[in-house]
């Protein structure tokens, strides 16, 4: 079944309950699925340069591992794997440049996402989005926006302006 197993389906005989249980196990709970955004807008930030973007509101975090409170923005799957990660990066007041959106891992940039361009725009949306090979215990993953010159603030309050999400696409 593409979309999983459903609670209804739930089999009788031992064998195909084990085999039933995997399925559930894996593509519901070993996902390690999740969404946030910024509550507000993240400001005093630095102009010209890559920033971690603290998204802090979770819409849902199925295995508890993001960080909202201690590392706030970071990622740390406890389950090994391939992981799909995305996110989108909002900022207001560029004329003439765009923020870049990227994921890093470990501290380090690892993948770089659209950059819009120049334009008159007010307000400007970078996207990232990529697979990343994940250790299961100490490596984790933030969202980086870069800033362009004389903006120091990634746009919060809504859902689609600034959010990370992703999950394990993977074993």
């Amino acid at each position: 079944d593409p979309v999983g197993p459903r609670t209804g389906d739930v089999p009788n005989d031992p064998i195909s309950l084990i085999r039933w249980l995997d399925l559930f196990w894996t593509t519901f709970v070993t996902r390690g699925a999740f969404f946030a955004s910024l509550a507000a807008d993240q400001t005093a930030l630095t102009a010209g340069s890559f920033n971690q973007v603290k998204v802090d509101t979770e819409a849902f975090d199925k295995n508890s591992w993001l960080d909202v409170t201690t590392n706030v923005g970071r990622y740390n799957p406890k389950i090994s794997g391939v992981y799909s990660f995305s996110g989108c990066v909002r900022a207001m007041g560029i004329v003439g440049d765009s923020p870049i959106a990227a994921l890093y891992k470990n501290g380090t940039r690892t993948i770089t996402g659209s950059y819009p361009g120049t334009g008159a725009a007010a307000s400007t949306f970078s996207v990232v989005t990529g697979l990343i090979l994940m250790n299961g215990t100490t490596d984790y993953v933030e969202l980086y926006g870069y800033l362009p010159a004389a903006i120091t603030t990634i746009d919060g309050g809504q859902l689609y302006y600034t959010n990370f999400q992703g999950h394990r696409a993977t074993a």
